[in-house]
């Protein structure tokens, strides 16, 4: 019988004994716990500048959990990157699948961090609509985007279809980390931000039409990101309650609107017995475009009705 060559049994033993890349769900939810300490630091901040009139240094608090957030996501994708190449990964196979835009986005939140605090000292620290719109911040959010979505971007390239409880609360979760950051970023134009229906009044036609605008802008935002998730994997039970109540918990804070926290529960319930009742799929073309309509409708016809009956 013939025998192989020592140098090829070598071979094969270096990679017997190889240790597998970094990667796969439980890389998901190891970053996913950085990006949720990351998405509370920039809620604590806008929170900051919602709140705090004289806030006229970079060097605050809110800051402080801001940045050690960034610091700790950074760690969380540049480490295991490291370890990837020390087991014989290039540099761009060291980087967990679905997570190249990741990488990006947390060099440009260093650059925009440094930019952020040189702006603040030259020119002072903005409040609200100006906080949003300031250079140094567009930089910042664009590249907070680009790092939440990460997880759910990792998944989808996957398409590995969540099985257990924990797979799918890991889905929920990662499309929560996505649509934080974005509720975050579009305060002015949001039911959270802005109670309408007490500060629209008759015959005022600019502030009707914006309260209009952010009913579609906002509806647009869920239900675009929701039937993504859908055209890819069935929505796990609670997904609608699960998301829009964690995104009512920290936005309803901004301007002190908890009222907010059980319309948004309510209306997740009803999304969610929606979608249990049409068992809506790309298969099925009709009940997916009427879930679309009960995805982007409901949790606005809840704020509407609850507002009319409390405050009226």
């Amino acid at each position: 019988m013939a025998t192989q060559p020592a140098s090829i049994r070598r071979v094969q033993v270096i990679e017997a004994e190889a240790k597998p890349f970094i990667g796969g769900l439980k890389f998901d939810a190891f970053f996913l716990v950085a990006i949720l300490w990351f998405d509370g630091g920039t809620f604590v901040d806008a929170w900051a500048h919602n709140h705090v009139p004289r806030l006229e240094t970079f060097f605050t608090p809110w800051h402080a959990v801001l940045y050690s957030g960034l610091f700790v996501t950074a760690a969380a994708i540049f480490g295991p990157i490291l370890i990837n190449r020390r087991r014989g990964a290039t540099w761009i196979e060291a980087i967990p699948r679905g997570y190249d835009l990741t990488v990006l986005g947390v060099v440009l939140m260093f650059v925009g961090g440094l930019g952020d605090m040189l702006w603040h000292i030259l020119f002072g620290i903005e409040q609200n609509v100006d906080a949003i719109f300031s250079p140094t911040h567009l930089i910042l959010m664009v590249s907070i985007g680009l790092i939440a979505a990460g997880p759910l971007r990792a998944m989808y390239q996957r398409a590995h279809i969540p099985s257990t409880f924990w797979e799918r609360l890991l889905l929920i979760l990662a499309v929560t980390a996505w649509l934080l950051i974005i509720a975050n970023v579009s305060q002015p134009v949001s039911i959270f931000d802005n109670l309408w229906p007490t500060t629209a009044g008759v015959g005022q036609d600019t502030a009707q039409l914006l309260a209009v605008s952010s009913f579609i802008l906002q509806g647009i935002i869920f239900t675009g990101l929701t039937l993504y998730a859908l055209r890819r994997w069935p929505l796990p039970r609670g997904y609608a309650t699960i998301i829009l109540t964690l995104i009512a918990i920290p936005l309803s804070s901004m301007q002190d609107h908890y009222i907010l926290i059980p319309i948004s529960f309510i209306a997740g319930i009803l999304v969610d017995t929606g979608y249990f009742f049409l068992k809506p799929s790309m298969q099925r073309p009709p009940q997916f475009r009427l879930y679309a309509v009960v995805a982007a409708a409901t949790l606005y016809a809840v704020y509407m009705i609850t507002l009319e009956i409390t405050m009226s």
